[in-house]
């Protein structure tokens, strides 16, 4: 949440373009009221590739609209689909079990940590009070799955994970190669209060 621009959730444009990573906003507000959200997608550079610095993906997208504040306080994925920041979504999201790919592969265990640590203090109350009493949400750590990064699909030539699939001729040839998933135990991940 470092950057100002940064929208807890994202709603998707009309013309299809749903990227986290290419969408800017400002959500202004009439006193205590959401307002409105404005959004604005432009093309942008991918998230790094680790393996191969030289292979650049890009997201193509250009569009400018504004969604009514009260579309997204009374919110329908039907009428507003959004995509909800990795943040707002780990806090109470429904899930009994979560499978990460790759963890470990370049340091993403850090996030794995602030995770758990989120869901911890959500469903013992220290984020959100009355968050079961008032809203029903019942909120647990969901057993931890991950990808084993050796195991993973790749792109043949780049020896990439994070290439797209329409850039991959066979789509079989990589699903004959099967995947493997470990378990992580909950107990590696959790920062105990000090």
């Amino acid at each position: 949440m470092k950057n100002l621009s940064t929208l807890l959730t994202v709603p998707h444009s009309v013309k299809g373009f749903g990227s986290k990573r290419s969408a800017r906003g400002r959500v202004y507000f009439d006193g205590s009221r959401l307002k409105s959200v404005k959004v604005d997608y432009r093309t942008t550079l991918l998230y790094p590739n680790a393996i191969d610095p030289s292979d650049v993906s890009v997201a193509q997208a250009d569009d400018s609209f504004t969604v009514d504040g009260d579309k997204l306080v009374n919110y329908s994925f039907r009428e507003t689909p959004s995509s909800p920041q990795f943040f707002l979504y780990s806090l109470a999201s429904p899930e009994n079990a979560v499978v990460w790919h790759g963890i470990g592969a370049f340091g993403a265990s850090e996030l794995l940590r602030s995770y758990t640590t989120t869901r911890v203090a959500v469903s013992s109350g220290q984020l959100f009070r009355q968050l079961v009493e008032k809203f029903g949400v019942v909120s647990g750590v969901p057993l931890q799955f991950n990808l084993v990064p050796k195991f993973m699909w790749f792109h043949p030539v780049h020896r990439n994970i994070d290439a797209s699939i329409g850039c991959v001729q066979s789509l079989k040839d990589l699903a004959d190669l099967g995947m493997r998933m470990e378990h992580l135990p909950e107990e590696q991940f959790i920062r105990k209060p000090e």
